[in-house]
């Protein structure tokens, strides 16, 4: 028999995954590019509408087909800047 203990299942699969983490990260970004503001590490905070409406996250309504303008209730014109 062995002295030395074998390591539990698990750690393994965790230094693995670790260990690939960042390979995939690079893969996924080559794919899929990266666009925007929040891939910038900047935050979305501001939120435009084509109807002249411009606010907070907070300021927009919830409606059956997702977030709308508050002022005008379209969905469409829709758009996040960076604050």
């Amino acid at each position: 028999m062995s002295d030395k203990a074998s390591e539990p299942a698990w750690l393994t699969k965790l230094a693995a995954a670790g260990m690939n983490a960042a390979r995939d990260r690079q893969y996924r970004d080559r794919r899929l590019g990266t666009h925007g503001a929040a891939s910038e590490g900047r935050r979305l905070s501001v939120w435009a509408c084509t109807c002249g409406w411009s606010g907070g996250m907070r300021d927009l309504k919830a409606g059956a087909g997702g977030l709308t303008c508050p002022a005008c209730g379209g969905a469409s014109g829709l758009r996040a800047t960076a604050g």
